[in-house]
């Protein structure tokens, strides 16, 4: 039997009857709580993937049910036109404010580096990712994105270091779409516009490698007996 410590790309485990290979793991803890493992694992007979994260679990007591409270202004959630105008500017002068909370955030993150010839931005799982590439540490200054509105302060920083930009994320690219109005001042700002990373498709560890022109690395091939199988709803399912 193996434990979380003995997971490597490429072993192959038993889980429930069903063979898997591990595909793709990282080792991570999150704020609160202990350590987990977030793993990729392919189904060796149907070439499926699947996506687990195992954690111990610490039972506490159990606490009451919150009691119902009512808000200070009932008005606004109600959305008449008189309200809404009145709401859109409230927000409009909360903005200052959201921008200095992203900026102190420490959730928001400039990560300094050595090989200042590219500064790489990320948000998400973006980061996981590009760490997967650098066991001992990236290389390059990074903007680590997890608080919203954009830490422009960070950005500007990186813009100023560093010779080129590699945004990283997943699904949209709504943040390289963001600094390419904000810091459009010639340098060159990659990411899924371009196509450095593919437009479509789920972002992962080997993309960006291919993108930062890493060594890739795969896994074995997959056996002729592996047929590809339609879509179906597991046998559990009425």
């Amino acid at each position: 039997m193996y434990s979380t410590t003995d997971f490597r790309k490429g072993l192959k485990i038993e889980i429930d009857g069903t063979p898997y290979e591990i595909v793709e793991f990282q080792h991570f803890k999150p704020g609160k709580g202990g350590a987990m493992v977030r793993t990729k694992l392919r189904n060796i007979l149907t070439g499926r993937m699947l996506a687990h994260s195992r954690a111990g679990v610490e039972r506490k007591a159990s606490r009451a049910q919150n009691q119902l409270s009512y808000p200070e202004d009932a008005s606004s959630f109600v959305l008449l036109p008189a309200n809404a105008k009145r709401l859109y500017r409230n927000l409009i002068d909360k903005q200052a404010a959201f921008e200095q909370a992203s900026s102190n955030s420490g959730f928001n993150q400039y990560i300094a580096g050595s090989d200042k010839r590219l500064g790489v931005i990320t948000s998400g799982i973006a980061f996981n990712y590009l760490m997967e590439n650098f066991q001992g540490g990236c290389p390059y200054p990074v903007v680590k994105i997890t608080q919203y509105p954009l830490p422009y302060d960070m950005l500007s920083k990186l813009y100023d270091e560093c010779d080129e930009l590699l945004v990283l994320e997943d699904g949209q690219p709504f943040i390289e779409e963001q600094i390419k109005g904000y810091l459009g001042k010639g340098k060159k700002v990659m990411g899924r516009l371009d196509e450095t990373i593919r437009r479509d498709g789920e972002l992962n560890a080997e993309k960006i490698a291919k993108a930062l022109k890493l060594p890739m690395t795969t896994g074995p091939a997959v056996p002729d007996v592996v047929t590809n199988r339609p879509p179906a709803l597991c046998q559990g399912c009425p």
